[in-house]
């Protein structure tokens, strides 16, 4: 588990936009795929480079902590940072299975919680995003980097931007402040005998909730694309006391029955109930995509256009 230039800048954003890192966790122990220089460099760009400080003792401070992001969270502003994870074996803090809940013990403990790719490996999927929710304290802050697209066996799970907009909700005591798709991809190469990450990382795209456009955000996508999420804990509302739920099936079951829509709208269910139902099958599920074949290139690439981050009223691209 590590972050790449990506996730490290999103992470040093949602610094820059207020989180505050004083008491942060991190879900196994996290690792950095960016050096030194190229940190410091980022954190000048964002204004997150602490007055006075040494570039010099911020790179030797790789030097004892190789390869480990623990000095960059110091850097923007922890004072004391530990790592949850199942087993010890990467030296881990806090050693508890995730799939398990939490105890009080570290209920309301963190000003901050990252996840910089562990969810995926997760299988009790809720169970261990209840206890993220948990562990932040009222005002602090939740990141999770995971993965969405084109990552099919890189663990168990790939996730949607619904999930995250219909857990982290004001009823659930948070508020979502950022989610944002990027393509990104990380592959180790041998080049003289040392392993090195290379990095793709292309552009990032703001999502917008699928219950503020009353309908599914999709993603259609070439590349590998990855999903980062910011969410501040807002009260103590009890976390999943309702069950969440897709929200265009919420629009659907809240719609009112046959009587809704105009004239013409009953006019045309009138006529539908006027034709035997194995007839209606008959037309729509042979007749018509028989006829319409022969357009179902144009049609298919139109609607993978669609379905594409160039949907703009899906995604808003923020970064080259």
């Amino acid at each position: 588990m590590g972050l790449g230039i990506a996730t490290t800048e999103f992470l040093v954003e949602a610094v820059a936009r207020g989180a505050r890192l004083d008491r942060t966790a991190t879900i196994g122990k996290q690792a950095v795929f960016v050096g030194p220089g190229r940190l410091i460099r980022l954190l000048k760009r964002h204004e997150r480079w602490p007055d006075g400080a040494s570039q010099r003792a911020f790179f030797r401070s790789f030097r004892a902590e190789p390869w480990v992001l623990d000095p960059l969270l110091r850097t923007l502003g922890a004072d004391s940072i530990d790592s949850i994870d199942a087993s010890d074996y990467e030296g881990a803090t806090i050693v508890h299975d995730l799939n398990q809940p939490i105890g009080a013990d570290l209920t309301e403990r963190f000003s901050f919680v990252l996840d910089g790719g562990s969810l995926e490996h997760i299988f009790n999927v809720p169970v261990a995003l209840r206890s993220y929710m948990e562990m932040v304290e009222v005002g602090g802050h939740l990141m999770i980097h995971t993965m969405a697209n084109n990552y099919l066996g890189h663990g168990f799970y790939q996730f949607s931007p619904e999930l995250f907009f219909r857990t982290l909700v004001p009823d659930n005591g948070y508020e979502v402040e950022r989610v944002v798709l990027v393509e990104n991809d990380i592959a180790w190469r041998s080049v003289l005998g040392v392993t090195v990450p290379f990095e793709m990382a292309r552009g990032w795209y703001e999502v917008r909730d699928p219950a503020a456009i009353r309908g599914r955000v999709l993603l259609q996508s070439k590349r590998p694309v990855v999903i980062q999420v910011l969410a501040r804990r807002t009260n103590r509302a009890p976390i999943f006391e309702a069950t969440p739920q897709q929200s265009d099936y919420v629009a659907m079951w809240s719609e009112e029955g046959d009587g809704a829509g105009h004239d013409g709208e009953r006019l045309i269910r009138r006529i539908g109930r006027s034709i035997p139902p194995e007839l209606q099958m008959e037309i729509a599920l042979d007749a018509i995509p028989s006829v319409l074949r022969p357009l179902n290139p144009i049609r298919f690439l139109r609607e993978a256009r669609g379905r594409s981050l160039r949907n703009r009223a899906w995604y808003r691209r923020v970064r080259r």
